[in-house]
């Protein structure tokens, strides 16, 4: 299924629901070093690009879910896989983006809920 997305025209993202998808992001490998050690950073699973509808946009949003503990930031924890159609991220799921027709306005989206056993789980 093809989606208007808000910062790239189109993603390979696995449906997690009619209105989510999650795109596995890897960081690290050849040229990467740790901001905190300057070491070389093996190549990792780093989290996961999330994707949802927004009703009212033609765009959905899209956020960030860090799962890679080299993060400064609190991350998710994961337990199975994107691939094996059982992952479970925990804690829940707040998207804070605000509109991108009018970022000024201050509308923030609120779409929140949960990856469970993978699927989407509204809070």
């Amino acid at each position: 299924m093809s989606h208007q997305h808000a910062y790239r025209d189109e993603v390979a993202c696995v449906e997690i629901d009619e209105h989510v998808c999650l795109q596995p992001i890897n960081g690290g490998g050849e040229g990467i070093t740790s901001g905190k050690t300057g070491e070389p950073v093996p190549e990792y699973l780093a989290g996961f690009m999330i994707s949802h509808d927004r009703d009212g946009f033609p765009h959905r949003c899209e956020g960030f879910v860090r799962v890679h503990p080299e993060a400064d930031r609190s991350v998710w924890t994961m337990v199975g896989t994107l691939e094996g159609g059982d992952l479970t991220l925990t804690p829940s799921i707040l998207c804070t983006m605000g509109s991108l027709d009018d970022p000024a306005a201050g509308t923030r989206c609120g779409f929140h809920g949960y990856v469970r056993d993978g699927k989407w789980v509204p809070a």
